[in-house]
């Protein structure tokens, strides 16, 4: 799939998730991977399908905005 790291963030990282709470997952792609959208969406799809409640999100695609805080609270998987 070319991701070399995955990391949780959002309520969950933060110890504040209730029952009805998504799980925030953010992918790092190797640089080299070659990304277009459509493997993209497939790849956010099969993630989703393995864990349900799933809200996955690429580093390269995290707004400006966000980013800091992301990083910040983003508890490493692998």
């Amino acid at each position: 799939m070319g991701i070399v790291h995955a990391a949780v963030f959002g309520s969950v990282a933060r110890g504040e998730a209730e029952p009805d709470s998504d799980i925030d997952i953010l992918i790092e792609f190797d640089p080299e991977f070659r990304l277009d959208l459509f493997t993209y969406a497939g790849i956010r799809e099969d993630i989703a399908a393995m864990i349900p409640g799933a809200d996955v999100v690429g580093k390269r695609f995290l707004r400006q905005e966000m980013k800091d805080e992301v990083l910040e609270e983003a508890i490493r998987a692998f």
